[in-house]
């Protein structure tokens, strides 16, 4: 379960912590620009949110900090990239949930979502949304879950690639409510949007931005939720967490900057420091608003916890299914 802070807690934390940095660290840190690196092309929420940063980093920092788009097989090009890049604070990955799953993609794995990096706080959560054809006969989540144990396997979902967010949490909502799906797999997230519009197939996991056009014009209807509490933009839409009776079963993505395992810890401080003022910007605000979000700060030592645990449970849990076996 996800530990909340407020902003105001989390700043005092980073500013404390780079108070504390040695004089020298802070002197020289940073020297030359900053990149951040977003495992996924232009234009996704990650890549939104972090353009949206730079300008206020650049200001914080004395140095320009731009975005470098490093897409690929599923995130796992351009967070491997960082894990190997220098510990010198200089380039930074700015990662989401997708992170830990790749991690199980290939044995050996590609790297180590907790050995091979530090992370620099979580800035933000985003809930997934279960969504079906508004044309279609599945008017609630329930009336999915009884149609499909009915009759198992017949019922097909939407992902966004195997072993990617949408995927591995769709398998386990199935495990939660004891049904079978059978799923297909979309190079292109939003094409499984539009096929889930027309009905074929019959449900689909997905963040809040890529579909939010859809949903609003009615192309799709959504049923469940992942968030902790009911959307205030849906009031009248149950969470996962009510429909298993389990408050704490939640569908969350997360937000996260991270640097490779070794950065100085003065340099991690400033970084901080930084990402915590940007995140006190209405301009930076508003766009993770605008992408589904939900502004959830955790200070980095609460944020390890989490991905530690999420490596864990996810881990298992591909493991059991065999969701990592061709």
């Amino acid at each position: 379960m996800a530990i909340f802070r407020t902003l105001g807690t989390a700043i005092l934390a980073t500013a404390a912590a780079a108070a504390a940095a040695p004089a020298w660290a802070q002197d020289s840190f940073p020297s030359k620009p900053i990149r951040i690196v977003i495992p996924f092309v232009a234009g996704t929420g990650s890549d939104g949110v972090a353009r949206s940063m730079t300008a206020s980093l650049s200001q914080t920092l004395g140095v320009p900090v731009t975005v470098d788009n490093r897409e690929g097989a599923s995130g796992m090009i351009g967070t491997s990239y960082v894990a190997k890049a220098a510990p010198d604070g200089y380039t930074i990955l700015l990662a989401a949930t997708n992170m830990v799953l790749t991690s199980f993609v290939t044995d050996p794995p590609p790297y180590d979502p907790v050995k091979d990096f530090t992370n620099l706080g979580r800035i933000a959560t985003v809930p997934m949304v279960m969504l079906t054809s508004s044309k279609g006969p599945y008017k609630s989540f329930t009336e999915l879950v009884q149609s499909a144990k009915a009759a198992p396997g017949k019922l097909n979902y939407g992902t966004s690639g195997k072993m990617g967010t949408s995927h591995v949490f769709t398998e386990q909502i199935l495990r939660q409510f004891t049904f079978a799906a059978k799923d297909v797999h979309y190079k292109n997230p939003a094409q499984a949007i539009i096929d889930t519009a027309q009905g074929q197939p019959e449900f689909l996991l997905s963040n809040i931005p890529l579909a939010a056009g859809m949903i609003q014009k009615g192309d799709v209807r959504v049923v469940a939720t992942g968030s902790a509490k009911r959307l205030t933009s849906m009031p009248n839409v149950p969470t996962f967490g009510e429909l298993a009776g389990k408050p704490d079963f939640t569908i969350v993505l997360w937000y996260g900057f991270f640097v490779p395992t070794g950065t100085p810890a003065p340099v991690r401080a400033r970084l901080t420091d930084a990402i915590a003022k940007a995140m006190q910007v209405p301009e930076v605000r508003t766009k993770i608003e605008l992408t589904g979000g939900q502004i959830d700060i955790a200070p980095s030592e609460v944020f390890a916890k989490e991905v530690e645990a999420d490596t864990q449970s996810f881990g298992r849990l591909i493991r059991d299914l065999g969701l990592n076996k061709p």
